[in-house]
């Protein structure tokens, strides 16, 4: 009835907006580490302190947690490709994806930065996959030596996922 429905609205309305709020605050305040999630369908495993930021944004949101239509476009050319190269891998996370869509592809990934690298290991053999696809390089159309600067994070939880060579 119409008086059953406003005051059904009158109190639910509050209700809701504290279970929105409620549930906003902990999307932004909750980080898992250490978890197992599950992205498109595949199940991905982090190890603890590796990709904190990306294990509970994919927990909270699912695929529309990290990146939803660059693996989108990603997962179409992967599921026909005989070869993925990773360049500037981060953690690793598409290699990951990609040998779990398409077992038979070769992997290449290519980290730059020490530490960044050290959990691309990580996460690899986290996944029961082989770390050794993974190269302590960077990938450039010069021969050359730079140094990577990567900006702090606020949440200073892990490095940043961009990076420069600018001094600026």
């Amino acid at each position: 009835s119409y008086l059953v429905s406003h005051m059904a609205a009158a109190v639910g309305t509050p209700i809701e907006r504290v279970c929105t709020f409620t549930s906003d605050q902990l999307r932004k305040k909750v980080y898992l580490n250490g978890t197992t999630v599950e992205y498109d369908g595949v199940q991905v495993t982090f190890p603890r302190d590796v990709g904190v930021s990306y294990a509970s944004s994919i927990h909270w949101k699912g695929t529309n947690g990290f990146e939803p239509n660059t693996w989108r476009v990603l997962r179409a050319f992967i599921e026909r490709a005989d070869v993925f190269l990773d360049i500037g891998s981060n953690i690793g996370f598409y290699s990951i994806l990609a040998k779990k869509i398409h077992s038979e592809i070769q992997i290449h990934a290519f980290e730059p930065v020490p530490p960044i690298f050290q959990n691309n290991l990580h996460f690899h053999r986290a996944n029961g996959l082989e770390s050794r696809v993974v190269r302590n390089i960077a990938i450039s159309d010069n021969i050359c030596e730079a140094t990577i600067r990567l900006p702090v994070t606020k949440t200073g939880l892990e490095e940043e996922t961009t990076a420069t060579l600018r001094n600026d």
